[in-house]
């Protein structure tokens, strides 16, 4: 088991940022907050911004705002969108842009940090039919996930 002192910094982990004061944001996840005070939705070129944003990103910005996150990829870009601590609205017009240019809807967090909050709700099962996938991920504050959609 890994001790930490109350003066350790940690970046980057999910868990300690959750439930510690000393874990920290990593720099490429302080950016990616930094771009979302401007707009509730933000795209990322991999190569002209040379970003790549991961799910566990996006747990690290859900323990230490409260809010969810979601993600939308295809090879050479990313749409990353921010929501409630109750949700997140993807209104149609940018959901049928996003269809439309081939993304595909690589996942989202949920707040907290037990099992429930990692089951996915209705309208999570309404996003992955909409955007015509068998299944796609849900991340918790802690960073544990769970994907969803092919359940028997």
């Amino acid at each position: 088991m890994e001790m930490f002192s109350r003066h350790t910094s940690e970046t980057g982990k999910p868990v300690l940022i959750y439930n510690t004061e000393y874990g920290k944001l990593s720099l490429r996840q302080r950016l990616l907050l930094k771009s979302l005070e401007q707009s509730s939705v933000v795209k990322f070129d991999r190569i002209d911004d040379n970003i790549t944003v991961k799910m566990k990103d996006l747990s690290c910005l859900t323990a230490y705002t409260g809010r969810e996150y979601s993600l939308f990829s295809r090879n050479d870009r990313q749409y990353l969108v921010v929501g409630t601590a109750c949700g997140i609205h993807i209104n149609d017009d940018l959901a049928d842009e996003l269809i439309d240019k081939g993304y595909k809807w690589s996942g989202h967090t949920h707040v907290g940090d037990d099992v429930l909050c990692l089951f996915p709700s209705e309208a999570d099962y309404e996003t992955l039919r909409k955007f015509r996938q068998k299944r796609s991920v849900i991340y918790n504050s802690i960073g544990r996930f769970y994907v969803f959609g092919e359940e028997e």
